[in-house]
Parts: C-alpha cells; sequence; structure tokens
C-alpha cells in the first residue's frame, strides 16, 4: 500500500498533497509499481491472481480448493491476459463460457 494524498475532506484539494475524488482516481490510474513488484500496467491476471493467493494461503483456509479453481476454469482462459485489458465484457464472456460448460 502507498498514500497518494490526503482527501479533501478537511482541507482545500491543491492536487498535489490534498486531493478531491477525481484527483485521487487520476493519480491512482497513473500509479506505476515500485520495487517490490506491485501492479503496474504489464500485469497479468496470473501474476495478480499469484500475488492474491501467496496472501490466502497464510491467512484463509482451503488453499488447495480455491488454487483448483484458479488453475481449472480462470488461469486457463483469462491468466495471460494482461490486466490492464481486462474488461467487463471480457469477463461476461469469459463466464457466460464458464457456465455453459
Amino acid at each position: 500500500m502507498t498514500t497518494l494524498g490526503s482527501a479533501d475532506d478537511s482541507a482545500t484539494a491543491n492536487g498535489d498533497v490534498v486531493l478531491s475524488y477525481g484527483q485521487a482516481v487520476k493519480r491512482a490510474l497513473a500509479w506505476k509499481p515500485d520495487s517490490e513488484g506491485l501492479p503496474s500496467n504489464g500485469l497479468t491476471v496470473r501474476q495478480a491472481v499469484e500475488q492474491y493467493l501467496d496472501w490466502y494461503r497464510v491467512h484463509r483456509k482451503a488453499f488447495d480448493r480455491i488454487r483448483y479453481v484458479f488453475d481449472a476454469h480462470i488461469f486457463p482462459e483469462l491468466g495471460n491476459l494482461r490486466i490492464d485489458a481486462l474488461t467487463t465484457r471480457r469477463v461476461r464472456r469469459w463466464h457466460q463460457a464458464l457456465a455453459e460448460k
């Protein structure tokens, strides 16, 4: 996690340290990864899910089951897709095809 700025709840937005909602959204969308390899425009669905699964293994139960779901249903179709190319339409098509199987 990183701080992009403060909310304009108690101070006037200046676009630098204090951000309006629109400024915060714009800054978040332009945010680039740091040395920790946090999300970037080049991140794939598989890479994002693997980061999530690292967390899931430590904090939740049924890791094997959730891993199976990703391996069987998500990775084959969406795994190599960059997350910045993942659209609502693409997810709906994938979901519909999965339901039809």
